[in-house]
C-alpha cells in the first residue's frame, strides 16, 4: 500500500460533485450524495445515497470499492426507496488507511425475489453465479448429472446411473429417456414446448429452476461466452478436487467461483472426472439438431463447445435481479473533508508525518477555527489542492519560528475559494496564508480573501511571506488585514522572493503596515518593496499576469 494521504476516502457532501447513475430499469436510479471519511482516520466511512423508484422488501445494496492496490465489497440489507445511510468498515479489507487518488465505486441495488439467495456476480450487469453445482452442497462437490432438457438428476454408482428422485436407472445414450431432445430441430423444440420464445429451455424444463426455484436457472450460451471474456481462470486443486477457479476482472477481481472438473456421463459410465468439466447451457445448437451448447474446460483450456443432448453433464445455476439492475462504475477524485479543528489538526500531523498530498483534493466543508497548527514544512510541503469552498478558516498561530502561516510551506499547490481571518505571530517570512513557496512546482492562490493580523520579524507578507524560486500566481485575491513588526520588507500579497516567476491578476492590497523600529525607511529593491506607514487608500494590483506588482498598497 502506498504511503500517501491521497483521497483517504472522504467524499464531498456536495451532490453536484457526484454523478447520478441510471440503473438498467429506467425507473430506478441511485445517487451517491456522501461518502465521507474525515480525520482522524478511523477506517470507517459513512455512505449516504438515494434510490429512485419503487423497491420491494429485501432490497440489497452492494458497494464495490477498488483502488490501485485492492478491492472489497460491502453490503447493506433492507434498502428503501429514497434516502439511505450505511457505515462501512474498510480498514481490514484495505490493510489500514485507504490511500488512492481516485476510486472505482460500483453501487448495486438488487431487489431480490427472496432473502439469502447468495451467488457471485463476476462482471457489471452479469448474472449471479451459484457457488455449487445443482445437487452439491460444497463448491468442490460434483453434484448431479442431467441430460439436456431433463430435470431429474442422476448419480453414478460405479456400475451405472440412478435417479436421485426414485432410484431408477438410466443410460446416457442416443436412445431412451436421455435422448428425448436428441435429433430435434429448433422449430420442433419450440413447437413441442422444450424451448421458449428466447430460444432457451422453458422454465418448467430447466434443471436449475426445478431444483432451486426461481429466479435460479441454467446459464445461456451467451452468458457462458461472457463468462469466458469477462473473467480469468486458473486450474487449481481445492480440497483434493481439480477444477477451474473463475475470477472477475477490475472491480470484480475479488470475486470467484470454483467449477469442479466433474466429467460427464456416457452410457453407464462417468468419464473424465477430475480431468475435464462439462456444463450445460440452456441454449440448443442451431447448427446441429443433436447438440446443445456447453462450457468445456480442462487443465489447459476453457471454452464453449457442444455435446449430444443425451450426454450427462453438470449444471451451474445463475440468477438475475427481480427489480433494479446494476449501476455503472463511478470513478472520481475523492476529496479529504475538513469539517472541524480536529480534522485540520489531523491533516497537519499526517503531512508532517510524511504522508504526501500529491494529487489530493482537500475541501473545507464549513467554517472552521480557530486553528493553531500549520500544514506543511520544508521536508513535507503541502502539494495538493485546497478548496475553501467559500468558507472561512480562522487562525490563531503563534511562535518564534520562521514561515508561520496556516500553510507553512507549499510546493506545487493550489489554494482557492478561501477566507482567512485571525492572527499569525512568528518569525521571518510569516504570513496570513502561506509562509513560503518551494522551488519545484507552480503554486496558485486563487479567489482568496485574507484579513489576518500578521506580526513577526524580517520579511512578512499579508498572503505569502516568501515567494521562493518557483512560479507563483495570484488570481482574484484580496489582502485586507494588518502587517506589523517587520524589520526589513513587507507586502500585502507577498513579503519577499528570490528570482521567482510571478503572475498577478485582478488582486487588491487594502491592508495596513506598521514596521518595527528597525524597518527600512528608504526605497527597497524592486523585488520586495514596503512603505513605512499605512497606505491612504487601496489600489487594484495587476490587471493582467504581466502587470508589474507593487508589494504595498499604494
Amino acid at each position: 500500500m502506498k504511503n500517501r494521504v491521497l483521497a483517504a476516502f472522504a467524499i464531498t457532501t456536495l451532490a453536484a460533485a457526484l454523478p447520478t447513475v441510471a440503473l438498467a430499469d429506467p425507473a430506478c436510479t441511485v445517487t451517491v450524495t456522501k461518502f465521507h471519511q474525515s480525520y482522524p482516520y478511523s477506517g470507517r466511512a459513512t455512505v449516504e445515497y438515494t434510490v429512485g423508484g419503487t423497491l420491494p422488501a429485501n432490497a440489497v445494496a452492494e458497494f464495490t470499492i477498488t483502488t490501485d492496490d485492492a478491492s472489497a465489497t460491502f453490503t447493506q440489507n433492507n434498502v428503501v426507496a429514497g434516502a439511505n445511510t450505511n457505515v462501512i468498515d474498510f480498514a481490514s479489507s484495505f490493510g489500514g488507511a485507504l490511500v488512492l487518488t481516485n476510486a472505482s465505486f460500483v453501487v448495486t441495488i438488487a431487489a431480490e425475489a427472496g432473502a439469502g439467495l447468495g451467488g457471485v456476480q463476476l462482471w457489471e450487469g452479469g448474472p449471479y453465479w451459484a457457488e455449487c453445482n445443482v445437487g452439491a452442497t460444497k463448491p468442490e462437490e460434483y453434484g448431479w448429472y442431467f441430460w439436456w432438457g431433463g430435470t431429474v438428476g442422476y448419480t453414478n454408482t460405479g456400475s451405472g446411473w440412478v435417479s436421485v428422485k426414485n432410484g431408477t436407472s438410466i443410460s446416457f445414450s442416443s436412445s431412451g429417456t436421455a435422448a428425448s431432445t436428441y435429433g430435434k430441430s429448433i422449430s420442433t423444440l419450440q413447437s413441442e414446448g422444450w424451448i421458449d420464445a428466447s430460444g432457451n429451455l422453458a422454465a418448467a424444463l430447466d434443471a436449475a429452476t426445478a431444483h432451486l426455484g426461481a429466479p435460479w436457472r441454467m446459464p445461456t450460451d451467451a452468458e457462458f461466452s461472457a463468462l469466458i471474456s469477462n473473467c480469468t481462470t486458473t486450474w487449481i486443486i481445492t480440497n483434493g478436487v481439480s477444477g477451474r477457479l473463475v475470477t472477475g476482472k477490475g472491480v470484480y477481481a475479488n470475486r470467484s467461483i470454483f467449477l469442479p472438473a466433474a466429467g460427464g456421463g456416457s452410457d453407464s459410465d462417468l468419464y473424465d472426472a477430475g480431468s475435464y468439466g462439462y456444463y450445460w447451457s440452456s441454449t440448443p445448437s442451431s447448427d446441429y439438431s443433436n447438440y446443445a451448447w456447453s462450457l468445456y474446460f480442462g487443465s489447459g483450456n476453457f471454452y464453449r463447445g457442444y455435446n449430444g443432448r443425451y450426454s450427462g453433464q453438470s449444471v451451474r445455476p445463475v440468477r438475475g435481479f427481480a427489480g433494479c439492475n446494476v449501476s455503472g462504475i463511478v470513478t472520481y477524485d475523492v476529496p479529504i473533508i475538513i469539517e472541524s479543528v480536529a480534522d485540520w489538526d489531523a491533516l497537519s500531523a499526517a503531512v508532517a508525518g510524511g504522508l504526501s498530498t500529491e494529487g489530493a483534493i482537500v475541501l473545507l466543508a464549513n467554517d472552521v477555527g480557530p486553528v493553531t497548527h500549520m500544514v506543511g514544512d520544508s521536508v513535507h510541503p503541502f502539494v495538493g489542492v485546497f478548496d475553501g469552498n467559500g468558507h472561512t478558516l480562522t487562525v490563531a498561530i503563534s511562535g518564534t519560528g520562521d514561515c508561520a502561516a496556516p500553510f507553512s510551506v507549499i510546493d506545487g499547490a493550489t489554494i482557492s475559494n478561501l477566507v482567512v481571518t485571525g492572527t499569525v505571530a512568528g518569525g521571518n517570512h510569516s504570513a496570513g496564508l502561506v509562509g513560503t513557496c518551494g522551488a519545484t512546482g507552480p503554486n496558485v492562490i486563487r479567489d482568496c480573501t485574507v484579513s489576518v493580523a500578521v506580526s513577526g520579524t524580517g520579511y512578512l507578507g499579508g498572503i505569502v511571506g516568501h515567494g521562493g524560486q518557483g512560479t507563483l500566481s495570484f488570481e482574484g485575491c484580496v489582502f485586507s488585514g494588518a502587517v506589523s513588526g517587520f524589520s526589513a520588507f513587507a507586502g500585502g500579497l507577498m513579503g519577499w522572493s528570490n528570482s521567482m516567476a510571478l503572475n498577478v491578476t485582478n488582486c487588491l492590497s487594502a491592508g495596513t503596515f506598521a514596521p518595527g523600529a528597525a524597518a527600512r525607511t528608504t526605497p527597497s529593491p524592486a523585488s520586495a518593496r514596503t512603505r513605512p506607514s499605512p497606505p491612504p487608500s487601496p489600489t487594484l494590483i495587476g490587471s493582467a499576469p504581466s502587470s508589474p506588482l507593487r508589494w504595498a498598497a499604494t
